[in-house]
């Protein structure tokens, strides 16, 4: 399969089978080119999980239908994806004040203006300030905006014109971004961790009771860990071992679906 654009006029029906039924006679058809669909199982693995954001930013209907067709089955990690369309800038605009978990945009060039994809990235860039977020621009005009041009000049992860964009590699460059994105999240996590840990530390060595310190220790805990149910806090008495299975776990301090366990 193959996207290809040149133009706004004609329709594509995708062949299932790998090829393509076109009508209409404008250069600018969005195409599926005989070509293998990629195998969404070669991405999969672990149990499922909330799915990856995956913003599609376009002013042709088309390529949101396509695009769709082509990475709907598509799973990394255990995590499916989860589409959100906007057809211009100032929707992607809109829809990234209210989603701030986006992993990725496939962002169109040419849109209501003829730089309003590039806008579109400084506003996600400086104005909002997401640096996590992996952006692809596609465009069916690269003489509009010359990658060498483009690439340099603006803070993006890929690019890619439409004519060259097959299934496969649309495939491959989507779950490549995937993966970048989290990778810089985990690194985004961690270090916010580290800053909590910081924070903690002077509070938690004020506490003049155990109790006291195991329930600040705890609460930290549960905010380095924001999908966990609870933290748990368990201490060993000192002494010989009792039994064959040693001495039991004193429950200093619990929280969430713990609270009650101390």
């Amino acid at each position: 399969m193959q996207l290809g654009t040149a133009g706004r006029g004609a329709t594509a029906m995708p062949d299932i089978q790998g090829g393509s039924q076109v009508s209409g006679q404008d250069d600018d058809d969005l195409l599926f080119a005989d070509e293998d669909a990629p195998d969404p199982s070669s991405a999969k693995s672990g149990p499922a999980a909330a799915p990856w954001k995956l913003l599609i930013v376009d002013d042709d209907p088309e390529v949101h239908a396509i695009t769709r067709v082509v990475l709907n089955d598509v799973s990394f990690d255990g995590r499916r994806l989860h589409f959100l369309s906007a057809h211009s800038g100032r929707e992607a605009r809109e829809i990234l004040g209210g989603h701030s978990d986006i992993a990725a945009v496939l962002l169109d060039v040419v849109m209501e203006t003829d730089d309003a994809g590039l806008r579109l990235v400084h506003h996600i860039r400086e104005v909002l300030g997401n640096r996590q977020i992996r952006i692809i621009l596609r465009t069916g005009q690269p003489g509009q905006a010359p990658e060498r041009q483009v690439i340099v000049s603006y803070d993006i992860n890929d690019y890619k014109a439409k004519s060259e964009l097959t299934a496969q590699k649309l495939f491959t460059t989507t779950v490549a971004a995937l993966r970048s994105y989290q990778h810089i999240d985990a690194i985004e996590r961690n270090r916010l961790g580290l800053e909590k840990i910081v924070d903690a530390a002077g509070m938690l060595f004020e506490q003049r009771s155990m109790t006291r310190f195991a329930a600040g220790v705890v609460q930290r805990i549960g905010a380095l860990l924001p999908r966990a149910a609870g933290a748990l806090l368990c201490a060993v008495p000192p002494g010989p071992p009792e039994g064959a299975n040693g001495r039991e776990a004193e429950v200093l301090c619990g929280t969430g679906g713990f609270a009650t366990a101390a």
